[in-house]
């Protein structure tokens, strides 16, 4: 039954980025691409997923957030 909303999850998590993506809140534009790897893996879209974590990855870079790049595995 879960896997039926993840299309709207995803739906969701686009329109997210697309708030979040104009502001200067880094932070927050990283959750909603990390958020949106999340959905697109549990979808089996290795491609999308993988695209769009490195998009979150490069924003917790850029705001030098260590913590989070520890947790998701990165150096």
């Amino acid at each position: 039954k879960i896997r039926g909303q993840l299309p709207d999850a995803e739906v969701a998590a686009r329109r997210r980025i697309e708030v979040a993506e104009p502001t200067d809140l880094m932070l927050d534009r990283a959750a909603a691409w990390l958020t949106l790897a999340e959905i697109q893996e549990a979808r089996d879209l290795g491609g999308e997923a993988a695209s769009a974590r490195v998009a979150a990855l490069a924003l917790f870079r850029e705001k030098g957030y260590r913590s989070a790049l520890a947790h998701l595995g990165e150096p």
